[in-house]
This record gives structure tokens, C-alpha cells and sequence, in this order.
């Protein structure tokens, strides 16, 4: 390989780890290079040029993004893709800054050609290593913040974490950058330091500097945000008694708000929900109570109240509009509470919400879904979301209120769209709950899985398997429509959700074409290509955390996929990495503790097919 001339880029991040990073050309390919501080490297290949001049313009292009990098302004700008000139670029906007990173002009390629290629080497930018990931990024803007404020965090005794803060800071100001503290708190969070995280997240609640309201600005952000941290930490510590924390945390606050604050309220009860429901995954025999000021001790988390706080989290706070305030709330309330009853073989239930999942966000997507079908049926699955009059209308005639609710609903529609800050809003654009159908459409797959697994009867077995495809097929376009449209952003933190889904939803999809072919349906027989690929691409882009579960199943399928080839080595080696990686963590336990449920079952898979080899 011909390394350039170039300087070797050398990242900050969290303590005791430290990486080298460059780019060079290889011929007509463009490499990235990442070396640990072991002396450990890894080459990939972030685009193959074709033709006469293929030579030149990997070399030119290693030469751009190196410097880009060593500029920050490859971490820092838009990259941006220019069709009709066949380039990548990067810049922040000003006049004379664009660095190009790729140019396909020159190749003979169809538009579609050239942005496959270009989304190949978006995605090859960020498994390389070149780009930060999360938590160097989160590092970043500590450092940024942190010198912005003129503050330091130091050890106090050896334990627990202290803001030091110049004294003419204190004395002249009182945190003038009140937004700041919760950023730093977020990003203490995303490093998994969650003592600092805590600590900054406090120095916003206990701010006094209030002149308009009865608590101060980002109050409740951040209520919400060391909830996330005491719901981790429970996970990280295998503990419940985080999960009390947060929902002391979480009923404390919201008996603070004023009457009419319904936004909160909604968000408060959806957070409870998330809380119990989380718990009793991880510790079915837990009971999670919160103490009164009378000194009476509740429970919390039984199942009517999972459903009282999904009420109020969708209908209770939440129906001022067509549609909801908050319809992100709302689905996500939906799709909670379905994991619940997923989790305890309810799958009448969680059927039921995946349903209002899919009806609600039709009726997001357009007013017109309450005209088709049966009078009868549409009214029954939409008048929970009706207006009064609509419901007095229906009262007399289904169809009356239906049309009453379509006609509203579209001159809402059209004034919104009149009013850009309307039509901006994500609470009603369809493209932002691709996510949530496709995570629906996944829950519905996963009820016809289950199924399919206590089935003894063949065809009855193989008749749940086909509608489990039908629906993860429908779940894997969606998602993968959000990966096409948003390619430039979707490997980067804000979309982690997307992301996780997409990966989730491939690592199904791959498993269940891969039962149909192992069962020798004629249909599947010639899947098996299509299914090692999605596998692969899995193993490929979710190796950041080798402990995280959609990498360990994908990997765990490549192993299967061995075996049915005939490569029982290989398929070896792959169990037994999968084993080593379990193990580790299960080392990590304390007495008394076990797996959670998924890594005891892959753990259970590995050894048995290990037996038989």
C-alpha cells in the first residue's frame, strides 16, 4: 500500500484509549487504516474507482479526506452529494471552504448507480473507525463546553465527582448558561459516566435564579434525563432498586406541575410507563412501590397501571387536536405497552397495540383513512380519536361522524400546511414514523414467530412463518426507506434509534428466510445468498459493542449458515467466539445474578451445537 504524505490523526477520547487514524490509496481504492494503541490495525475500503484515471483520483481523494479530518471539518460539516457532477463534498456552508471527498464524474454511471456507490461509502466512512463514534464525539464537546464555562471536574475524596467553577464566575454570574449544564449532562450520560452525569443534571434542578416560572428552564428535560441514567444504571448494576429510584423520581416531579400543564403530564406518565415496563422485563418478581406523603406504601407497576399510564400518555393529556399534541408520545405509549405484553405470552394484547400503532399513524399519514371499509369497524377503531361534534354526529350515523371528522381534519391539514412553522412540525409529517410502523410490523412478526415455535403441526407452523415474512418484509422496506432517504445522517448518533431498528429488523428478517429455506420450501430455496448477506452486513455494522445482541445473533446465523454449507470449522470458530464474548460477561455477574434471558438462550444455542460437532 502507498501511504500519502499525510499527518496521522490522533483522537482524544476517554481515558486509557487512544487511536491513530489515516487514509491512503492503494491503486484505485481508497483506504482507511485505524490502529489501536495495542499496535493492532485494520484496513477498509472506503471506495474502488473505475477507469483510465482511477489511479489519481483515489489518490486525490485519500488526500481530501485526510485533510478534511485533520481540519475537524470532516466531523464538523455537511457532507453533501452533488448528482449531476458526480461528487461528495463537505463543507460548513462558507464561501471557498467545499473539500471534495469522492468524485464518480468521470465514471459512465445511472444516477442510481452513482448514489448506491455514494451510500456505500458513506457507510464504509463509519465502520472504519474514521469518523467519531459517540462517545469520542460526546468527549469533544465536554472538552468544548467545559472550557466554554471555565470549569473544571475534579474527585472529591477519591469518589464522588465536584464542579470547580472560577470564583468570579460565582460571584458575578449565577450559571448564565443554564443550557449548558444539561448538555454536559447529556453528554456525561453518552460516556457512561453517570455519577458526572447526575451531578450536572442537579446543578440544573437546584438552580434559584428563577424570575417567571415556579421552576426553571430545562426542569423537566432534566428530570427526564436522570431518569434514563437511574434506568441504565439498573440494567449496567443488574439492580431494581434503580428502577424504585426513577419512579420516585418520576411521581415526586410531576405532583409539582401546575394543573394545566398537559404536555408534561403526557410525558411524565409515558416515562412511568417506560420505567415499569423496562422493570418488569428485567425483574418479573420485582414490585416497584412508591412511599406517599401520608406515609402509605403503593404499588406502581401492576398491569392497570401500565394501562393508565398509556391512556394518559395517548387520550387522558393528549387529544386537543386531530391526531394527537403529541403523536410521538402517543405511538411510542402504543408500542410500550405491547412490549409488556409481549414479554408475559399476552399476545392478544400486544397485537391489540400494534394495531393502534399502525391505525394511529394511517390516520397521521392522511384524514381520508377513516372513509375506507366498514362503517361500523372504521368508527369502533377511530373514534377514540374523535372530536365531541364528531362524536355526537356518529352518534346518529357512523358514516355522518366519520365524514364530520375527515372534512375537519383536512382543513386543519391545509391551514397547516398554509403556515411553514405547521408544516415544518415532525408531529404530523408520515416520514418521521417509518420507524414506529416498521417496529409494529416487526412486534406483529415476532406474535406469528412465537407461534410458530410451539406449533407441532408442520404446515401450521410453516403458515406462521409465512406471515412473520410478509410482515418483516414490510418492516425491512420501511426501514430501509429511512436508511435510502436520510443515508447522509443515518449513521450518525441523533439517528440511533433508526439505526438500532434497521439492524434489529434485518437480523429477523434474515432469521426467519432462513427457517423458511431450512424447512425446504421450494418458495425460499434459492434465499440462502440473499440471507448470509443481511447477516454480514449486521455483523459488519454493529461491531462497535461485540456484546451487543443483534451482532451476537447475526454472527450466531453466519455460524447456522456454515454448517448448512458444509463448513463446520468455520461454524465452530464463529460459536465459540459468540461463547467467549457470554462468558466474559457472565464472569462480570454478581453472586447470585444471571443473564438476562436472550444471552442465556444464545449462550444454550452455541453449546448445543457445539455437543453435536
Amino acid at each position: 500500500m502507498s501511504t500519502l504524505n499525510i499527518i496521522n490523526t490522533i483522537i482524544s477520547v476517554p481515558p486509557n484509549y487512544q487511536t491513530t487514524r489515516y487514509v491512503s490509496s492503494d491503486g484505485n481504492r481508497v483506504v482507511a487504516t485505524v490502529c489501536e494503541e495495542d499496535g493492532s490495525c485494520e484496513d477498509t475500503t472506503l471506495i474502488k474507482y473505475n477507469g483510465d484515471d482511477a489511479d489519481k483520483r483515489a489518490e486525490k481523494s485519500a488526500r481530501n479526506i485526510q485533510s478534511a479530518a485533520d481540519s475537524r471539518l470532516l466531523f464538523t460539516g455537511d457532507i453533501r452529494f452533488k448528482p449531476w457532477r458526480g461528487k461528495v463534498i463537505v463543507d460548513n456552508w462558507t464561501p471557498f471552504n467545499a473539500v471534495t471527498l469522492i468524485n464518480l464524474g468521470p465514471e459512465n454511471l445511472s444516477f442510481a448507480e452513482k448514489q448506491a456507490k455514494v451510500m456505500e461509502f458513506i457507510q464504509n466512512l463509519w465502520v472504519s473507525g474514521v469518523m467519531p463514534n459517540s462517545k469520542e464525539a460526546a468527549q469533544r464537546e465536554v472538552e468544548r463546553l467545559q472550557d466554554e464555562l471555565g470549569i473544571s471536574v475534579e474527585e472529591v475524596d477519591g469518589s464522588d465527582p465536584e464542579i470547580k467553577t472560577p470564583w468570579v464566575i460565582q460571584t458575578k454570574f449565577r450559571d448564565p448558561k443554564i443550557a449548558s449544564w444539561k448538555d454536559l449532562a447529556n453528554l456525561y450520560f453518552a460516556l457512561e459516566e453517570y455519577g458526572l452525569a447526575r451531578l450536572f443534571g442537579q446543578r440544573v434542578i437546584d438552580y434559584k435564579g428563577v424570575v417567571t416560572h415556579d421552576r426553571p428552564i430545562y426542569y423537566d428535560e432534566t428530570v427526564f434525563l436522570i431518569t434514563d441514567v437511574a434506568r441504565v444504571q439498573g440494567i449496567k448494576a443488574w439492580s431494581e432498586t434503580f428502577f424504585n429510584e426513577a419512579i420516585k423520581w418520576l411521581v415526586d416531579n410531576e405532583n409539582n406541575l401546575q394543573e394545566l400543564e398537559d404536555g408534561y403530564h403526557t410525558r411524565y406518565q409515558y416515562e412511568m410507563l417506560k420505567t415499569c415496563v423496562l422493570s418488569r422485563q428485567l425483574f418479573p418478581e420485582a414490585i416497584l412501590t412508591y412511599e406517599n406523603e401520608a406515609g402509605v406504601v403503593e404499588t406502581v407497576c401492576d398491569e392497570a397501571d401500565l394501562e393508565t399510564y398509556t391512556y394518559n400518555a395517548t387520550f387522558g393529556y393528549n387529544q386537543d387536536t386531530p391526531t394527537f399534541d403529541d403523536n410521538f408520545l402517543a405511538t411510542r405509549s402504543h408500542l410500550e405497552l405491547a412490549n409488556y405484553y409481549m414479554s408475559w405470552g399476552n399476545f392478544d394484547a400486544a397485537e391489540r397495540e400494534y394495531d393502534q400503532t399502525l391505525d394511529l399513524i394511517a390516520l397521521i399519514d392522511s384524514s381520508q383513512a377513516v372513509l375506507g371499509g366498514d362503517a361500523q369497524e372504521t368508527w369502533d377503531k377511530y373514534e377514540m380519536y374523535m372530536h365531541p361534534h364528531d362524536r355526537w354526529l356518529g352518534a346518529a350515523w357512523n358514516r355522518l361522524g366519520l365524514n364530520s371528522y375527515f372534512l375537519r381534519g383536512e382543513i386543519i391539514r391545509t391551514l397547516r400546511g398554509d403556515f411553514r412553522l405547521f408544516y415544518l412540525s415532525k408531529q404530523f409529517r408520515p416520514d418521521f414514523f417509518l420507524v414506529f410502523q416498521a417496529r409494529a410490523h416487526q412486534g406483529k412478526a415476532k406474535i406469528e414467530r412465537s407461534k410458530a415455535g410451539a406449533e407441532d403441526d408442520l404446515a401450521k407452523r410453516e403458515s406462521h412463518l409465512g406471515q412473520a415474512e410478509a410482515r418483516l418484509k414490510e418492516a425491512h422496506s420501511l426501514v430501509s426507506e429511512i436508511k435510502t432517504n436520510k443515508y447522509w445522517a443515518f449513521f450518525t448518533p441523533g439517528m440511533y434509534e433508526e439505526r438500532h431498528t434497521y439492524y434489529s429488523v434485518t437480523v429477523d428478517y434474515a432469521e426467519v428466510l432462513f427457517a423458511l429455506y431450512s424447512q425446504g420450501n421450494p418458495e425460499y430455496s434459492t434465499e440462502l445468498p440473499r440471507v448470509k448477506e443481511m447477516a454480514e452486513e449486521v455483523v459488519k455494522c454493529v461491531s462497535e459493542d461485540p456484546l451487543d445482541i443483534t451482532h451476537l445473533r447475526a454472527k450466531f446465523l453466519l455460524g447456522d449458515i456454515a454448517l448448512t454449507e458444509g463448513n463446520s470449522a468455520e461454524a465452530v470458530e464463529i460459536y465459540n467466539v459468540i461463547l467467549a464474548s457470554i462468558t466474559e460477561e457472565e464472569a462480570k455477574l454478581e453472586v447470585g445474578r444471571e443473564l438476562p434471558p436472550y444471552y442465556q438462550q444464545l449462550k444454550e444455542k452455541c453449546e448445543m451445537r457445539l455437543a453435536v460437532l
